[in-house]
Formats: C-alpha cells, structure tokens, sequence
C-alpha cells in the first residue's frame, strides 16, 4: 500500500474508534435510534452540496441495509444482555468477514501471512478487551456475530469501484444516509417510542447535544469517505489489517475525553495488534510506496 493510502486507512480507524465515545456520551442525552435517525438526517444534507457519486444506487441501498443491520443486531446483543465490550470485540471480526467476501465475491488472492497477522491482531483487539470477555448470553452473542457479518458486508460493497474522489465519496455518505433516515427512523418509533420525539426540540437545542451530533457527523464522514477512496485502489486484505486498530484509537479516546483505565492489559494488546499489522503486510514495510 503507498503511505497515502495506509495514512486514509488508519484516518477511518481513527474515526470509528473515537465515534465509540462519542455514542456513548451522545446516549446518556438521547435513544440509540432516535441519535442515527437525526444523524443520517444531517448527513443527507451532504447531497446539496455532492450528489454525483461512482456507485450504483444498488450499491448504495445495500450499503445502507447492511449498515442498518450491524447497528440494529449491535444494539440488539447489548439490550439481550451481552456486554458492550465483547459486543464491541466481536464487532471487530468485519474485518475478517470483508476478507472472506471479497475472496468469494471478488476473488481477491489471499496468503497465509496476511490471514495469520489477521488472527494476531485480533487476539490483541480481544485481550483489550479482556474484562468484559465473559459470554452471557449466547443469543446476544450469535447476535453481535451477525453484527459483524453485516458490517463486513457493506465494507465489501465499496469494492471493485475505481476512481474514487473525495467528493464522490462525500456523495455516497450523503446518500446513504438519505436511505438510512426512515428505516432509523421506524426502529426508533417501534423500540424507544414517541417519547424523544415528542420533547425533539428540547433534545436538540441543547449545546451539548449538538456538539455531540456535529462530531458524530464528522467522523462518519471522515470514516466512509476514506474507506471509499482505501478500498478503490487496494485489496480488501490489505486494507481490513488497518482496521483492526480501532479498538486502539477507541481506548485513547476513551482515556483521554472519558478519563477510563487505561491497563497494562490493554497496551500489550496494543503491540499485538501491531505485530499481526506488520504480518500482514509482509513483516517489513519495504514495500511501501512513497
């Protein structure tokens, strides 16, 4: 991979592992479904300024189905009774899922180095996370694995489009936010009822909230595009190994706008992470391209 592309790679890691804080204080002041619904909404707003997009409206409504389906059966194991953070470990196993897919689907060529760096840095993503590995519910863990298989889908739906620019990948998130908004938006009527809607604007005037909703945006924005214009030019093995430090940037974050522990646990898990990386991507980094 060049190092632009690594740089993009690690932008969208970054970004899903810094919206994991931003959710969690976003829900001690508004419902799950409720936040997406009006989150996807603002984020539609992008198709005014960005409509032209490479991808097929095809693309965009499975996208959206499978981005919908990852967050409802996320929600879903958590409210069973499994904890956040295995629902969260498990959740990392997209990457491992968009490698399977893209090699039936795409028939991306796969070697053993790059599956057992995978397998390394996941045992690191799993030891970060060791205190809440404690299965109390196999439903909600079949659960999250379904979460997972989803995301590792609509990641693979990004594939095989070429010529990627930033503001066709601003028009993709806007468009499927657009056909994220009712679907949102009926789960949260169905689940979390009229209640937040009905004090709507009590919710969103506050500067708190809106603050929260800004900074959610813009980390999707940041995430999608990047992972767009990554995958347009590289193999999804390649890039799905970057991934896998979300959990990392998740516990800076956490550490750093939530003061949460950071433990000696976690750190090794860190530079296990980084050691299945270097595997991966062939053990030295010769091969990066300037």
């Amino acid at each position: 991979m060049k190092k632009i592309d690594i740089f993009m790679a690690l932008l969208v890691a970054a970004s899903w592992g810094v919206n994991a804080p931003i959710v969690k204080m976003t829900l001690q002041e508004m419902p799950l479904f409720f936040f997406c619904t009006i989150r996807s909404a603002i984020l539609s707003l992008l198709l005014l300024a960005c409509y032209k997009t490479v991808y097929s409206y095809k693309a965009i409504i499975s996208f959206s189905f499978l981005h919908g389906l990852k967050i409802s059966f996320l929600y879903g194991s958590v409210f069973i009774g499994l904890s956040a953070g295995l629902s969260t470990v498990i959740l990392q196993t997209q990457s491992i899922f968009a490698v399977l897919l893209a090699v039936i689907f795409f028939r991306e060529r796969i070697f053993a180095n790059q599956i057992i760096g995978l397998l390394i840095s996941f045992c690191g993503v799993a030891l970060i996370s060791r205190e809440a590995l404690s299965l109390a519910s196999y439903l909600g863990f079949a659960y999250a694995l379904l979460s997972a298989v989803a995301a590792g889908g609509a990641i693979i739906t990004l594939r095989n489009y070429k010529k990627v620019s930033i503001t066709q990948g601003l028009a993709f998130v806007g468009w499927f936010n657009l056909f994220s908004i009712i679907p949102f938006l009926i789960i949260s009527l169905i689940f979390e009822g009229l209640h937040p809607w009905q004090s709507f604007f009590e919710i969103i005037t506050k500067a708190r909230v809106l603050i929260l909703l800004l900074l959610g945006a813009l980390t999707v924005i940041f995430a999608y595009v990047f992972l767009a214009l990554v995958l347009a030019r590289n193999e999804t093995i390649k890039v799905s190994g970057y991934l896998l430090l979300t959990p990392v940037f998740g516990l800076l974050a956490s550490y750093t706008c939530l003061s949460e522990e950071c433990t000696s646990l976690a750190i090794i898990g860190t530079g296990i992470i980084i050691a299945g990386l270097a595997m991966n991507q062939g053990v030295s980094l010769k091969g990066i391209k300037g």
